[in-house]
């Protein structure tokens, strides 16, 4: 796993420390309220309850920005498809990259861990991710977290993360398990499109 395990800065979150129980439950009824929208939600709504659903668990975990990506069919680029920013922070840098140039170890590390999880950036950040550590030093990125999104296709079809520009974030895995949860959420009720999908 992807993420720092060293002694966390003091400017680091605790929304989620040990003793954050009640922050976990009140997680988890969002995570069951947002399930409840997506039952047989037409499918002209789709996109406007996922941006919405993005927002809120951003807000929840703080995060400045959140996104779900997809990834063209050889998965050479990646375009932002649904993304959240909160006011006052500075809009998504680029819909769109040519991630095998740009960030081949963050594709990498995502492909081979299923996730990239950080703390602490661009410190914890291994040299060969030289652009990575380029990008969280222009926009001023502090923590992250991003998992693949599959929708049935042997190779994910996308990514969902969050961003931290103002504070560090500290990550537990009940929290993990939960951002990778509702990604997958989305990304089933349409947030990401089956890539062997017919477009007949």
């Amino acid at each position: 796993m992807a993420k720092n395990t060293g002694q966390k800065d003091s400017n680091t979150s605790k929304r989620f420390s040990i003793d954050g129980l009640k922050e976990m439950l009140k997680f988890e009824e969002l995570l069951a309220d947002l399930a409840a929208v997506f039952v047989n939600l037409p499918h002209e709504r789709v996109d406007t309850e996922i941006e919405r659903g993005l927002a809120l668990v951003g807000e929840f975990l703080g995060a400045d920005r959140g996104g779900i990506s997809q990834f063209s069919e050889d998965r050479t680029t990646i375009s932002l498809t649904h993304g959240y920013v909160r006011p006052g922070i500075p809009p998504h840098p680029k819909n769109t990259f040519e991630i095998d140039k740009t960030f081949y170890w963050y594709k990498k590390t995502l492909l081979t861990r299923g996730l990239v999880v950080f703390e602490n950036l661009p410190e914890d950040l291994p040299e060969e991710a030289d652009s990575e550590k380029q990008f969280c030093i222009e926009h001023g990125v502090k923590s992250n977290i991003a998992f693949p999104l599959w929708t049935g296709s042997d190779q994910p079809d996308g990514v969902i993360g969050f961003a931290f520009i103002r504070n560090k974030q500290a990550w537990q895995n009940q929290c993990i398990q939960r951002v990778q949860f509702i990604g997958q959420l989305f990304a089933g009720i349409g947030g990401i499109p089956d890539q062997n999908q017919s477009l007949d």
